[in-house]
């Protein structure tokens, strides 16, 4: 149905492109820039659903008996002698 250069992605990035610059188009304050502001603002939040990354970032910690340690305290023990290695 659709060739080698049809790419939805792009397209919408294009149609986002051309309603941005309609909007420049219209007088300041004018009703109809902003109905096109509000157009052109739904169809970029369109796109984001699909080229922002959705992963939120966690700092990953651990619970050793009642003591909390960090990330970086954890991995530091690890090589100490008497703990687990990937030898064991």
């Amino acid at each position: 149905m659709y060739g080698d250069h049809f790419h939805p992605i792009m397209n919408i990035a294009a149609n986002c492109n051309e309603l941005q610059t309609k909007v420049n188009q219209y007088e300041e304050g004018s009703p109809e820039r902003i109905e096109a502001i509000k157009l052109a603002n739904a169809e970029w939040s369109r796109l984001s659903e699909y080229t922002e990354p959705k992963l939120k970032a966690v700092e990953l910690s651990g619970v050793v008996g009642l003591e909390e340690v960090s990330q970086e305290e954890f991995l530091d023990g690890l090589d100490e002698p008497g703990t687990l290695t990937e030898e064991d």
